[in-house]
């Protein structure tokens, strides 16, 4: 009997106890909710400073080298290949100047010494026919003073005849001397003029050998296949001992001092990286084309890997923009000491580029999430308010603005869409 009063009294002392706890502690939280009802509720956001400061800004983008000059290179002549440079081969480097290949010219120079001597054989009937020329001058001559001393005995010979001081067969043979003297002058004359038909057919003919000679020794140069310049073959269609004929396709290659590293760059970024010198992109022609700053470039290879960095000489636009992307194709000359030095540096290669382009002043880089349909939240004083902005440039995370703010002004790391204006707010630095 007393085990179970104790346990009874146990029991009671403990609900007691609960009882009491509970009443604390209800009265504890009605305590808390009427002192939040007379406070002004004040909620806190994450913000970040703004930091005045000017901007070098960098684009970043990878880009393939590409050989600006190929050529294909075509037999010019027929015969038979005897001899092809050590380096005509696929990626062999041949030097300007170098022979790449030769063709038999055994045939051309039989050629050449056959036309030689009938050129030689022409030139002399053309010396002769000059010489006859001039000997038929010289006879025409003789030929005019003998017609007229027979004339002149014709005329004596017809007043003796009218005086009977002579016969009519004296008469007879003076006027028949007359006549063959006259026949011959005609010969004489006739032939003269034939001669510069002759003349011109000679000449003619001399004209047409020295032209198909003038053929043969440039097929004879033609036969020997220099390098018009620096290059390398990328392709060879013929080989040592074949036949070719004129236009067979011998082999393609590019010029290995004249590669450029081609990038391209967003129709967006074009604005800060090309200064056009205080001109209007629009006002921008030809005349002052060249005026345009383009931008200073860092370049690292990747493949091949080539130790140390690097900068393009010259660099120069593309014609267009790409219809699809939008993007703005920039080509660097590559120098030919690096390409000459750096024989894996080949069309294809792969670098990465840096594009240092135009300084911008007065702005301010803001985190990209801060700004909304391009406005930002700034606290003043513990009250927020919307401000508008102008976006610069923006590279994702941050985005760059132009500075209208004050020092003090802080921005919300987020935009808060449902956070009026006007709103007091507390304050968190973002470190």
């Amino acid at each position: 009997m007393k085990r179970e009063t104790s346990i009874t009294l146990t029991l009671v002392i403990i609900l007691l106890a609960g009882g009491f706890f509970i009443r604390q502690k209800f009265s504890s939280h009605k305590t808390n909710i009427n002192r939040t009802d007379k406070e002004k509720i004040e909620v806190s956001y994450r913000t970040v400073r703004v930091k005045h400061k000017s901007l070098n800004n960098q684009y970043q983008s990878y880009g393939s080298v590409v050989a600006l000059k190929t050529i294909q290179l075509n037999s010019l002549t027929t015969g038979k290949i005897i001899h092809t440079h050590d380096n005509f081969i696929e990626g062999g480097l041949i030097h300007k100047g170098e022979i790449i290949l030769s063709v038999d010219t055994v045939k051309l120079k039989i050629h050449e010494k056959k036309l030689l001597n009938e050129l030689s054989a022409k030139k002399i009937q053309e010396e002769k026919i000059k010489q006859n020329a001039s000997n038929l001058l010289d006879s025409i001559s003789i030929a005019k003073a003998n017609l007229q001393i027979s004339q002149n005995e014709l005329n004596r010979s017809k007043v003796m005849l009218s005086e009977k001081t002579i016969s009519a067969q004296s008469n007879e043979a003076a006027l028949l001397k007359f006549q063959n003297q006259k026949a011959t002058l005609t010969q004489l004359e006739n032939q003269q003029k034939l001669l510069p038909h002759d003349l011109d057919s000679i000449q003619n003919q001399v004209e047409a050998i020295l032209l198909q000679l003038q053929e043969t020794r440039v097929d004879i140069n033609r036969s020997s296949i220099k390098a018009p310049f620096t290059l390398r073959i990328t392709n060879t269609h013929v080989n040592l001992g074949q036949f070719v004929a004129p236009n067979t396709p011998l082999a393609e290659a590019y010029d290995a001092q004249r590669l450029d590293l081609a990038i391209e760059v967003p129709s967006s970024q074009t604005s800060w990286l090309i200064e056009t010198q205080n001109k209007s992109i629009a006002d921008v022609d030809e005349a002052n084309f060249n005026s345009l700053k383009l931008p200073q470039n860092t370049i690292e290879w990747i493949s091949p890997q080539v130790t140390g960095k690097f900068r393009a000489k010259n660099v120069r636009l593309s014609s267009a923009f790409d219809t699809q992307t939008r993007n703005l194709k920039l080509f660097m000359e590559l120098e030919p000491k690096l390409l000459l030095n750096s024989p894996l540096i080949l069309p294809g290669s792969f670098a990465k580029v840096t594009l240092e382009g135009k300084q911008l002043k007065n702005v301010v880089s803001i985190p990209t999430m801060s700004i909304y349909d391009n406005q930002v939240q700034v606290v003043r004083d513990g009250k927020v308010s919307k401000k508008s902005v102008e976006i610069v440039k923006s590279n994702g995370t941050d985005t760059f603005v132009k500075n209208t703010f004050s020092l003090k002004d802080e921005i919300l790391l987020r935009f808060r869409e449902t956070l009026e204006d006007g709103s007091s707010v507390l304050s968190v630095p973002q470190e």
